[in-house]
């Protein structure tokens, strides 16, 4: 029988180790986690705000503000990344002086823009109806979210 001399306490290597590799995996799943929630966010905080300028601008163009049209011009070809909310009946005969430039995140792009003509939509002053109809698709890793514009203009989202 052996007799222990003093009186030991602490932990042993393998059992830090232990530790410091349980935790290492759970904050890299919790990183993981939280990455795919920050996207998701950015992809519907995006979406919604393109849903409610294309909302105003139709409103601005029902109520004839500054007697003009108004639309949102897309691109992201571009240096740019995002959308313009624009006052005119085109965007290449806008008034800059009312532009709001819109930048999306790198992870954001659009997957389909089809609106059957340029890549803009202008509403007409007074009724409000869209230079053109049609969906866009905005995608973020495998996430999308869609918005319509029928032919009078109303806009509706799914996610």
């Amino acid at each position: 029988m052996k007799k222990r001399i003093g009186k030991t306490e602490g932990f042993t290597l393998i059992e830090l180790i232990l530790v410091i590799v349980v935790l290492s995996l759970t904050f890299a799943m919790a990183a993981v986690a939280f990455g795919n929630l920050i996207g998701r966010n950015n992809l519907k905080y995006n979406g919604y705000q393109i849903v409610q300028n294309l909302r105003e601008a139709r409103s601005n163009s029902v109520i004839q503000k500054n007697d003009a049209s108004w639309g949102l011009y897309f691109d992201d070809l571009s240096v740019l990344h995002g959308y313009t909310f624009f006052q005119g009946s085109s965007y290449g005969g806008r008034d800059t002086a009312f532009d709001l430039v819109f930048e999306f995140p790198n992870s954001l792009t659009f997957s389909q823009l089809n609106f059957g003509g340029p890549r803009e939509i202008v509403f007409s002053k007074s009724d409000g109806t869209p230079s053109s109809i049609g969906n866009l698709v905005m995608t973020a890793e495998d996430l999308t979210y869609t918005i319509t514009i029928n032919a009078l203009g109303l806009v509706d989202y799914s996610s």
